[in-house]
């Protein structure tokens, strides 16, 4: 790579600006403060509350385990939900329902990988496992394999 050129990571929908690194280590535009973004490398990262990027790989298993209980309760129909969950307003220009669905399906992969999880999210990652055919179908009737293998 030549000296001061930066591969563009992110597209903003917005300006059409591309960009290569995050403002403030947040996903915003520096053209316009749109977070309409798309992110131009194919690597699925989870957007938090906080705007800042997560590789599911490097997230601790607790944390990965609440973020993926929290997606799925907020977006799976009313008979898949797994109870008690606390409310979240979602921003929905960054997290589409489309995102939400590939988000469940990635987070759920990395969390199977896991060997330190307690029984309780060995149980509630297969209950979401076992209806996650019938969530990702969902509205879309859309492919099941959204994250990689």
């Amino acid at each position: 790579m030549t000296e001061g050129v930066i591969k563009a990571n992110y597209f903003c929908e917005k300006c059409g600006n591309y960009f290569a690194l995050a403002v403030d280590n947040k996903i915003l535009c520096p053209s316009c403060s749109s977070n309409l973004l798309s992110k131009v490398t194919g690597e699925f990262k989870w957007i938090g509350s906080d705007y800042v990027e997560y590789d599911p790989t490097e997230m601790e298993t607790r944390h990965l385990f609440y973020t993926l209980k929290m997606i799925w309760n907020h977006s799976a129909p009313e008979h898949l939900k797994i109870r008690p969950y606390r409310k979240y307003n979602f921003d929905t220009k960054v997290y589409t329902k489309e995102y939400i669905k590939k988000a469940v399906r990635c987070l759920s992969k990395e969390l199977s990988s896991r060997d330190d999880m307690s029984p309780m999210y060995i149980e509630v990652l297969g209950n979401i496992m076992s209806s996650i055919d019938e969530y990702i179908q969902g509205e879309t009737n859309g492919p099941k394999r959204i994250c990689g293998n």
